[in-house]
């Protein structure tokens, strides 16, 4: 499973790598545009197809938007470049857009988005940053990129059919993902170490696929739906470790690890299958599956490996 950004999001990220604000129509469209010094930017929006961008460089960034429940269809661009940036939005229609670019040193976005179809993208770059995002409306979308040391990402969708995409490079990051939707898909990239992915997944078809690269990195995934499926695709370095926890029925997991002295632990508490490959040398494998007809393939290639398989009841 990967996921694409959709062409509404691309097409405004790709505007804020450019350097540029995005330019607001005449008709029910704001453009703010803000250099150096005390910087603050407040934008209340309340008409269908509203539009806004706003575009701050120097000192003290702020920039908050509110797209009220009768702006639907409405856009947020906000751009910050150095210093102290902070972005709000709030975007209560359905249909919505969202894109903040961020880049200096602890920049913070907070993204809520409300209603259905809602798009989320947030841009990081420079160490300390965070970004919250909460979309409670079905079909969401977010993706959001960090480049830097002690990141943190938080992104909660409480509908069905919502999809996340993350990615982080740097030390000391954490991404954290729950979902409570059916259909939810998560696709989670890290590179660097240090580094932290918590997911967790409850509602029914959930999907998740974790790539992660480096040294002393963790991954939790919780998935409590039936039909759940996790894809652990690499998780390359040494001493890693990976906790895998499925407890609904038809739960499927595949999980790949390279290095050295890495550690995994799958729990699968309904009929499940699980593929484990690990390679390398001083490896753990350790697979609980507590249902009977459960389906459990380990393959481990290097020296000092080790694996155990529990099947069955916790009773037997």
């Amino acid at each position: 499973m990967k996921i694409y950004m959709k062409t509404a999001v691309s097409a405004f990220a790709l505007a804020l790598v450019a350097g540029a604000a995005y330019a607001a129509p005449a008709t029910n469209g704001s453009v703010v545009s803000q250099y150096g010094r005390e910087n603050k930017a407040n934008v209340t929006q309340l008409v269908v197809s509203a539009s806004s961008g706003v575009e701050q460089s120097g000192s003290k960034n702020t920039a908050i938007v509110l797209q009220k429940s009768s702006a639907a269809g409405a856009v947020s661009s906000i751009s910050q470049e150095s210093f102290n940036n902070r972005a709000e939005v709030t975007q209560a229609a359905a249909g919505v857009v969202s894109t903040v670019g961020q880049t200096g040193e602890k920049g913070q976005a907070t993204v809520v988005q409300s209603a259905k179809d809602a798009e989320s993208s947030v841009s990081q770059r420079g160490s300390g940053s965070t970004l919250t995002v909460d979309q409670s409306g079905e079909d969401a979308f977010s993706d959001h990129k960090q480049l830097g040391n002690d990141l943190e990402a938080e992104v909660t969708q409480s509908a069905a059919g919502t999809v996340s995409y993350v990615e982080q490079v740097g030390m000391f990051n954490s991404i954290t993902i729950g979902q409570s939707g059916a259909k939810a898909s998560s696709d989670v990239n890290q590179n660097g170490i240090n580094n932290v992915i918590t997911i967790s997944q409850v509602g029914e078809g959930a999907e998740s696929d974790i790539s992660q690269t480096g040294d002393t990195n963790r991954i939790g995934l919780t998935q409590g739906g039936a039909n759940a499926y996790s894809e652990i695709d690499a998780q390359d370095g040494q001493l890693n470790q990976a906790d895998v926890d499925q407890s609904g029925d038809g739960a499927t997991s595949t999980i790949k690890q390279g290095g050295f002295k890495n550690t995994l632990r799958l729990e699968q508490t309904a009929n499940a299958d699980s593929e484990i490959t690990q390679t390398g040398s001083g490896g753990l494998v350790d697979v609980s599956q507590y249902v009977d007809g459960a389906y459990s393939n380990v393959t481990q290639t290097g020296m000092g490996n080790s694996a155990t398989v529990v099947q069955g009841s916790p009773s037997k």
